[in-house]
């Protein structure tokens, strides 16, 4: 149950091109440490998920995840965009080698790393071993964006890493999410699962950013009951609005 003992924040914000939403319940005890990163420059945003393999680690060698964003964004963003030069796959290849240069514990960081373009709803994305994002198309229903995983960061040096492209239409929306969502187990040892992550985005399909999230923290504390939890759970909703 995710009540006492945890962290929770939550923000909603908006401008004339988004709706965004961010929610994220961390354990002070224990479980892996999470963030959602969002950089803005110009026509881009910058959207991370992602998961780390150790609680006492996130406070080192894994802030190179952040900061190389940042850089990468300052590098490679220019008026022709990003794609001359830059994209999330070189971002967390940089992140990778990076981390590996200084992981004597071993640990790994599972990102999901995109970059949406204001002007046309594309986003250009590498996923290095975390859970899949979940889309809507406007009047659509929520469905996981399947696509194939590169390895963890910080597994391993030399690794290299895919983008993947797709378009958010206007009034489409996509969801981020940590492990702890569909990993959330109720007292029978039974996951809450995509399928029930699915079925609580789609109670609303058209809810905004905000309700979207809490449509989906009511599914997972209803599911998991008094069953104590062993992990975090970070969220992200996201309208694009043309």
């Amino acid at each position: 149950m995710y009540t006492k003992g945890f962290k929770y924040v939550s923000l909603m914000w908006m401008n004339i091109s988004l709706l965004l939403g961010l929610y994220g319940i961390c354990s002070v005890m224990i479980g892996n440490k999470m963030r959602n990163v969002i950089y803005a420059l110009g026509h881009i945003y910058c959207l991370a998920c992602l998961t780390i393999s150790s609680h006492d680690w996130f406070n080192s060698s894994v802030e190179v995840i952040p900061i190389n964003v940042k850089k990468g964004l300052y590098t490679h963003e220019t008026e022709k965009g990003w794609m001359q030069g830059g994209s999330p796959a070189r971002v967390l290849e940089q992140a990778n080698e990076a981390i590996c240069r200084h992981n004597e514990v071993k640990m790994f960081v599972t990102v999901w790393l995109g970059v949406l373009e204001i002007s046309t709803g594309r986003i250009t994305a590498a996923n290095a071993g975390h859970e899949y994002p979940i889309i809507r198309k406007p009047d659509g229903e929520f469905e996981l964006l399947m696509g194939k995983h590169s390895f963890v960061v910080g597994g391993m040096e030399g690794m290299k890493y895919k983008d993947q492209e797709f378009y958010l239409e206007k009034g489409g929306a996509i969801f981020l999410y940590t492990d702890g969502v569909p990993e959330a187990t109720n007292s029978d040892n039974v996951l809450f699962g995509t399928d029930r992550l699915l079925t609580a985005l789609n109670k609303d399909k058209n809810a905004d950013p905000r309700a979207m999230l809490q449509n989906v923290k009511a599914a997972v504390d209803d599911f998991v009951g008094d069953a104590e939890q062993f992990d975090d759970m970070t969220m992200l909703g996201l309208i694009y609005k043309g």
